[in-house]
């Protein structure tokens, strides 16, 4: 303990909610906490199914601001082989379970839940493998939620983005198959096909190959 900073070292932790069951299967961390900041370095996190590593931090004025998560803590996250599953996830934010696959997450985050961008991202579900950078602003409202998605090399099968869409969408975007691609989607809500476009929403995706 050092001033208003306390750290400490968890080897191993093992936990459950009581009220929702939901357990924690084991945390490792270096954990520090001050009047700005909450940090879990070299974190090893086993919470119901999901597996989340490596760096979380969380900055803030004063530990007050915790009341106001969305708005006002400040996120940098280094996410390595993270596995998330939508059960878990949908204690948090019950929209969530309509991911219906495990989402793997490797990247870089910086900024609040509101607003943040990820670069470094690899981001898997199913078949579909998405690289490069993602900007979101407007969670937790995700209809109202401007995103802007950079792809590199990214390999896309559209049933595993159904959660995205209607079936009579989908159905018209499954033929396709599997794309291999390059773009950019810049809008608020998912595409429709690779090549529409509208005022609210404005796609420019390249297929490489199929």
């Amino acid at each position: 303990m050092l001033g208003d900073t306390v750290a400490f070292d968890v080897r191993t932790l093992i936990a459950q909610d009581e009220k929702t069951q939901f357990p924690i299967r084991e945390l490792s961390t270096y954990f520090r906490i001050s009047q700005a900041s909450m940090e879990f370095l070299g974190l090893n996190l086993r919470a119901g199914r999901s597996v989340v590593g490596d760096t979380i931090i969380f900055n803030y004025e004063s530990q007050r601001d915790l009341n106001d998560f969305v708005n006002m803590v400040g996120i940098h996250a280094n996410l390595r082989n993270t596995t998330v599953y939508p059960q878990d996830l949908a204690l948090f934010a019950p929209e969530a379970i309509q991911l219906g696959q495990a989402v793997r997450v490797n990247g870089i985050m910086d900024g609040r839940v509101r607003k943040f961008k990820v670069h470094d991202m690899a981001l898997g579900i199913g078949a579909t493998h998405l690289v490069g950078t993602l900007d979101m602003d407007g969670l937790p409202d995700f209809m109202e939620t401007f995103i802007i998605l950079n792809l590199q090399d990214s390999r896309l099968n559209f049933r595993d983005l159904a959660f995205l869409y209607n079936e009579k969408t989908l159905n018209r975007l499954e033929p396709m198959g599997a794309l291999t691609m390059n773009g950019q989607f810049l809008g608020y809500r998912p595409i429709l096909s690779p090549t529409e476009t509208s005022p609210e929403n404005s796609v420019a995706f390249v297929p490489t190959s199929t």
